[in-house]
């Protein structure tokens, strides 16, 4: 009789216990039980941004959420190379070979080549070209081999691997919207709507194709480096022996000639010369002479008479 004072007290317990215990399971259930699906946008709300969508854990990985900060730690450096060197050789167009064929050795490509000659003595040329980035020193020394000088060298390295990480970021976020934008795009039934997804659709697909120009360029330069190469011609030229030069014989028989030439011209002149200015002779020398003679043999008389005085 004792015990059953006891056996209900602890029945009593028991049942309290487990009541507590389902009221608390019924409470998970409920806010267990939420759909994700209530959060999900039905309808086509205005103009595509990056974060004019909701997205939470029940979406695809390629549609959810994007963890940049995983994309962004410890980038790969990304460096776009150049290189200006202006360089002397007694050879223009023999060391403008070599370089061209060094060039198409290591996998590069030439951009520009052009000569400029402004005589003899006097011929220049500009290369650029783009090479491989693993192979950017080597060529620079391979050219310093084959000039004969080196007059001017400079190399510049272009750090853009914070703007190619932001762009491959960019890039990522924008194609996420153009797949949520495809997506109200099948289920859009008004003309209205169909006509606003679309436009933003073109408006973002043309900022995805901008953006992968930009990455394509900016891949080109690190993956090739760029370099201006200047050859200046220093040639020495030593004057050569013409047979003119060893025919001694025959230069001065034409010497000779030459003088013989020149002294006839000149008595020739002087013939005609007097016969052309004859009658100015008769006109002018003869009465002249006749006074001339005159005073003579008036002067001489007189000096003989004061000697006979």
């Amino acid at each position: 009789m004792k015990m059953r004072p006891f056996l209900f007290m602890l029945a009593i317990v028991l049942f309290f216990i487990l009541a507590a215990c389902s009221n608390s399971d019924e409470s998970y259930s409920d806010d267990g039980m939420e759909s994700p699906a209530s959060d999900m946008p039905n309808r086509y709300d205005g103009e595509a941004e990056e974060g004019d969508y909701s997205y939470d854990s029940g979406d695809t990985p390629e549609e959810g959420k994007y963890n940049y900060d995983e994309d962004r730690m410890q980038p790969e450096r990304k460096v776009v190379n150049e290189g200006y060197m202006t360089i002397e050789t007694k050879e223009l167009s023999k060391t403008k070979n070599n370089i061209e064929l060094l060039v198409s050795q290591l996998g590069g490509y030439v951009i520009q080549s052009s000569i400029y000659d402004y005589g003899e003595e006097n011929r220049t040329s500009q290369l650029i070209v783009r090479v491989p980035s693993k192979d950017f020193q080597h060529f620079l020394v391979k050219v310093e081999e084959f000039s004969g000088k080196v007059i001017e060298r400079t190399v510049r390295g272009h750090d853009v691997t914070e703007e190619y990480t932001d762009l491959e970021s960019r890039l990522k976020a924008k194609e996420i919207v153009e797949k949520r934008l495809l997506t109200f795009l099948d289920g859009a039934n008004k003309t209205e709507d169909l006509l606003r997804i679309s436009n933003d659709l073109a408006r973002v697909q043309q900022e995805i194709e901008q953006i992968k120009g930009r990455i394509n360029y900016l891949k080109n330069h690190v993956d090739y480096a760029t370099v201006t190469i200047h050859i200046n011609e220093k040639k020495v030229i030593v004057p050569e022996i013409t047979k003119d030069d060893l025919n001694i014989l025959e230069r001065s028989q034409k010497a000779f000639i030459n003088s013989v030439n020149a002294i006839i011209n000149f008595a020739s002149i002087v013939v005609v010369g007097l016969i052309g200015f004859a009658p100015y002779l008769l006109l002018f020398v003869l009465p002249f002479s006749y006074i001339l003679v005159k005073v003579l043999k008036r002067l001489k008389q007189n000096k003989k008479n004061n000697n006979d005085v």
